[in-house]
C-alpha cells in the first residue's frame, strides 16, 4: 500500500507499506484515528480487498501530513502513537 501526498491514487506517492507496518495516524484535534471528522477524508474512489471506497486515512509520513486508502489498512490495529513509517 502506498502512502501519498493526497487522498487519491493520482496524488505522488512518497512511500510503499507492506503488510503488518505500523502507521501513525494524524490526529491534531483528536487522538481518535478512526473518527471520520477528523482521522477520515474523502477523495478518489478506489478498489482494495474486494471493496470500493472513497476514504482515505490521515497518516504522519515524516512528519508530515499524508494519506493511504482507509479499506487498505486494519484501522482497529492501529493504536494512538504508532510508529511512523520513514
Amino acid at each position: 500500500m502506498k502512502i501519498r501526498t493526497g487522498p487519491g491514487a493520482g496524488y505522488t506517492a512518497v512511500a510503499q507499506m507492506g503488510s503488518g507496518q505500523w502507521v501513525g495516524c494524524w490526529y491534531p484535534v483528536t487522538t481518535d484515528c478512526n473518527n471520520t471528522s477528523t482521522g477520515v477524508t474523502t477523495g478518489d474512489s478506489y478498489t482494495c480487498n474486494g471493496t470500493t471506497s472513497n476514504k482515505w486515512l490521515k497518516v504522519g509520513h515524516n512528519l508530515t501530513l499524508r494519506y493511504v486508502a482507509l479499506g487498505c489498512v486494519n484501522v482497529s490495529q492501529i493504536p494512538p502513537g504508532a510508529t511512523v513509517i520513514g
